[in-house]
C-alpha cells in the first residue's frame, strides 16, 4: 500500500494505494453509466441508479432503509425521491400500518426502467473487465469484500 524507507522518511504515493483506485474506478464507473443511459434518452443519475436498484429488489421500502442499504444519508434519499417521483419513477404513500411511516414505491415507468438501464449497465461492466480473466475478476470481487469486512 505504501513503502516506507525509515519511520521519518516516510514515503507515501497515494495513486498506489486502495482507496485511490476504487474510487477513481468508482468515479469513472459513475461518470460512463450515466453517459451511457444519456446517449440512449434516459436522465437518471446514478445516485438515482442505486435507489432503482434497491427499490427493484424490494418495492415499498421506507426511506431509512433506503438510506441504510445505500450508504446515503436520510436527507440525501429525501432529496432523490423528490427528483425521482418527479421524473415519475416512484410514488411514495403512508403505511396503512403506520402512517408516520412512508414507503417508497416504483411507477409503471420505475419498474420498466429496470428492463431497460440494466442491459446497459452490464454492457458497461463487461466493457470494464475486458482483458481480465474471471477467475481474477472473482478474485478481486472478493478481495473488495474482505477489505469492506475488515474495516465494517
Amino acid at each position: 500500500m505504501y513503502r516506507t524507507s525509515n519511520l521519518q522518511g516516510m514515503e507515501f504515493e497515494i495513486e498506489k494505494t486502495l482507496g485511490y483506485k476504487v474510487n477513481r474506478l468508482a468515479v469513472v464507473l459513475r461518470q460512463n453509466l450515466v453517459e451511457l443511459f444519456n446517449e440512449k434518452g434516459y436522465d437518471v443519475t446514478a445516485e438515482e441508479w442505486i435507489l432503482l436498484n434497491r427499490l427493484w429488489e424490494k418495492d415499498g421500502r421506507t426511506q431509512s432503509d433506503l438510506a441504510e442499504t445505500t450508504l446515503r444519508d436520510q436527507t440525501t434519499v429525501t432529496r432523490l425521491m423528490d427528483k425521482m417521483e418527479k421524473k415519475g419513477f416512484v410514488t411514495r404513500k403512508n403505511d396503512t400500518a403506520d402512517r408516520r411511516v412512508v414507503l417508497a414505491y416504483l411507477t409503471p415507468l420505475g419498474t420498466k426502467l429496470k428492463q431497460e438501464l440494466i442491459p446497459i449497465a452490464m454492457g458497461m461492466l463487461k466493457q470494464a473487465g475486458q482483458g481480465i480473466s474471471k477467475k481474477n475478476f472473482d478474485v478481486t470481487l472478493k478481495t473488495l469484500e474482505k477489505c469492506l469486512n475488515n474495516l465494517q
